[in-house]
C-alpha cells in the first residue's frame, strides 16, 4: 500500500480517501474523468464511468453514521459485486485509510 495525501492506492491500483468531516469514504477502482452513481443501500453510492458505463468506484456516505466501519465485511461483498474486486483488498484499503484520520 501506498500512503500519499491522505489517500491509500493499493497494489492493485484501488485509491482510498476519506474525509472525517463529511464522514465520505471514496474508492476509486478507475479513473475517469465524469461519473455517475446509482445509490444501492444506507449512503452506498456505486460509480460509474459516465462515457462507457463501466464500474468506477463507489462513494460510501454517512460511513460512520451508517456503521460501515463495523460492517466491512458486508460493504466489501457489495463492492467487490460492482467491480468484481477480492473483497479482501477493499478491506485492507479501507481499514489502512480510516485509521490514519
Amino acid at each position: 500500500m501506498v500512503i500519499n495525501a491522505g489517500k491509500v492506492k493499493s497494489p492493485d491500483g484501488i485509491v482510498v480517501d476519506y474525509d472525517p468531516e463529511r464522514d465520505v469514504l471514496r474508492v476509486v477502482t478507475k479513473h475517469t474523468d465524469r461519473s455517475e452513481g446509482m445509490s444501492v443501500t444506507n449512503g452506498v453510492e456505486l460509480d460509474f464511468d459516465a462515457v462507457s458505463n463501466k464500474p468506477s468506484g463507489a462513494t460510501i456516505i454517512g460511513f460512520h453514521r451508517n456503521n460501515w466501519d463495523d460492517k466491512l465485511r458486508e460493504l466489501s461483498k457489495i463492492l467487490q459485486g460492482h467491480t468484481a474486486i477480492d473483497p479482501d483488498i477493499f478491506v485492507k484499503a479501507i481499514i489502512e485509510t480510516v485509521a490514519r484520520r
